[in-house]
């Protein structure tokens, strides 16, 4: 069985909570060979049902499956985990045009890193990570769909265990 797991700041009221849960929910619907996790920084009420496992992020810690951040704090985070296989970066924002002290040093440790293979939400978020950081950019998953994530994660995977 393959396990994602996926970090997320909470599962309250936002874009990003409501698309994940939605669409993990339907792609577990059709598919029993994933386990999935939704890590949360922030305990708040869930803005919809998961039918899947959720957990406080310091349970991610020892997690022995992918884990997909969506933010540069986890992202930073995730990188110290030892119990998990593969970590990936799924940006949902460009952080760093809002930084007030932007530290080039420790923001190219996060999108620079061969660990933290990046997947775009955008073609746009793609061609500035690319351009901006020169960053490995393996794929492009719109709208948070767990569904492309899992295949984009997985043809990469192929790709590089050859």
């Amino acid at each position: 069985m393959e396990k994602f797991g996926i970090i997320v700041n909470h599962l309250g009221p936002c874009q990003v909570s409501y698309q994940l849960i939605k669409t993990i929910n339907e792609y577990l619907e059709k598919h029993d060979d994933v386990d999935s996790v939704l890590f949360y920084h922030n305990l708040t009420p869930t803005v919809a049902k998961p039918n899947f496992a959720v957990a406080n992020l310091f349970e991610a810690y020892a997690y022995n499956g992918r884990l997909i951040s969506t933010d540069l704090n986890n992202a930073s985070r995730s990188l110290d985990y030892i119990g998990t296989k593969q970590k990936y970066f799924y940006p949902i924002d460009l952080e760093w045009t809002k930084l007030q002290n932007r530290q080039y040093e420790q923001l190219s440790q996060i999108y620079c890193n061969e660990k933290l293979p990046i997947i775009a939400r955008s073609e746009n978020f793609k061609q500035i990570f690319e351009k901006t950081w020169g960053s490995k950019v393996i794929g492009v998953v719109e709208n948070f769909n767990f569904g492309q994530l899992v295949k984009v994660i997985l043809d990469y995977e192929s790709k590089t265990s050859k």
